[in-house]
């Protein structure tokens, strides 16, 4: 019998704070945002190909994996961009 260890589960919410305290000393200027979304170019086009991929030759997992991963990296560009923004919004200290 394999017994699995009990992990808390973490709220989304709890998750948010976590990267929010994280992130407000971090100031992301357009530099920084560029050449994090140029970092992610390669790992989109990647989930890109994988999603055009037939799932008849490749099977459904790749399809269904790239369709995931294109979510997580719109959403991480999309993070990315409103804290670019929110920060070029704040009046400087």
């Amino acid at each position: 019998m394999i017994v699995f260890p009990v992990r808390k589960i973490v709220s989304i919410a709890s998750v948010t704070r976590t990267v929010h305290s994280m992130t407000k000393d971090l100031k992301l200027d357009l530099d920084h945002l560029d050449e994090i979304l140029s970092l992610l170019r390669p790992v989109e086009n990647l989930f890109q190909l994988m999603l055009a991929s037939d799932p008849e030759v490749h099977g459904k997992l790749a399809h269904e994996s790239a369709e995931i991963g294109l979510s997580l990296t719109n959403n991480l560009r999309k993070y990315l961009e409103k804290i670019s923004e929110l920060q070029a919004a704040e009046p400087p200290s």
